[in-house]
């Protein structure tokens, strides 16, 4: 069997298998010498040959060929041990990414939840604000994201809600100060639009019904005056009271004509103040819906109540 020096791995290693190789070729010689003798029938020949000759070579072809199997062995050793360690290097390589893969990942997940919940904690203060009746929250948050796109939608109904009160405030605040040509250039969308209109229609029926009352007051000065000159009448025709009876007694029926006229007019002043307050009452409904609007986009009612009732307060002072 030849040792192909190709498949050895050390210098020391390649020189012994071409020793061996060397030397197996004059084993070769000797063994065929030695094979001749035995078939001359000359064993003497034979022994010695093998004696001085093939014997000794073959212990020296076994002594490389055990050397080379020992430094195979510890190269082979060597290989094994540093195989261990790379694959223990390996190891601990695979772990550390595994650890550095995972503290970003964890890094990267507190980023992520922490610029998805700033938002979030900043439109939920806004809306407690807006739901306490502070209608100066704001919110700062801008992105393209839905979230972005709800904070937006925040600010937009913030600034109608307090474009509204602010509207509803200044136009409730002339009509306190007696101011009844007051009106308001503002657009009220959608639901708030029967609000602009209520305010609209009590501010013409306080028109319509002062107006009435002007004109009644008129009628009843014009009958009191008339009641004057029938009493200044009848005090003239009390000096002439023996030629004048029958005409007392018309001035009497007159007068008390007027003061059926009189009482006439004060009812319609009634009716017509009684008009007035339906409309007020009118105008209370729409106002209790805006409530209702506001408690549904803030999800707290009772605070925006208080508003409205206050500025329901100041509508009816």
């Amino acid at each position: 069997t030849f040792i192909l020096p190709k498949t050895l791995t050390s210098e020391e290693n390649i020189k012994r298998a071409d020793e061996i190789i060397s030397k197996q070729e004059t084993l070769k010689s000797a063994r065929q010498e030695f094979l001749q003798y035995i078939n001359d029938g000359d064993t003497e020949k034979a022994l010695n040959v093998y004696k001085s000759q093939y014997s000794p070579l073959a212990d020296e072809i076994r002594d490389l060929a055990i050397a080379i199997s020992d430094t195979a062995k510890t190269v082979g050793d060597d290989y094994y041990n540093s195989a261990k360690s790379a694959e223990s290097g390996v190891t601990v390589a695979v772990l550390l990414y595994f650890m550095i893969s995972m503290g970003v990942a964890i890094i990267l997940c507190i980023y992520i939840v922490r610029s998805i919940t700033r938002p979030v904690r900043e439109m939920e203060s806004a809306a407690r604000l807006l739901a306490d009746g502070n209608l100066n929250a704001e919110v700062k948050y801008q992105s393209k994201d839905e979230i972005g796109s709800l904070a937006n939608s925040i600010r937009i109904l913030i600034g109608k809600l307090r474009n509204y009160i602010l509207d509803i405030e200044q136009v409730l605040g002339r009509m306190a100060d007696g101011d009844l040509t007051v009106s308001t250039p503002l657009e009220y969308q959608n639901d708030f639009a029967p609000i602009k209109q209520s305010m609209e229609k009590i501010i013409a029926s306080l028109n319509d019904t002062l107006s009435q009352i002007n004109a009644s007051s008129q009628q009843v000065a014009a009958g009191s005056e008339q009641m004057s000159s029938a009493a200044q009448e009848l005090a003239q025709g009390a000096t002439e009271q023996a030629s004048s009876s029958e005409e007392l007694a018309a001035s009497i029926t007159e007068i008390s004509q007027r003061v059926q006229q009189n009482a006439s007019y004060s009812q319609q002043a009634s009716a017509d103040m009684s008009e007035t307050i339906r409309e007020l009452q009118q105008g209370d409904a729409q106002m209790k819906k805006l409530v209702s609007a506001m408690n549904e986009i803030a999800n707290t009612s009772s605070e925006i109540e208080k508003i409205i009732k206050t500025i329901e307060d100041i509508a009816f002072q």
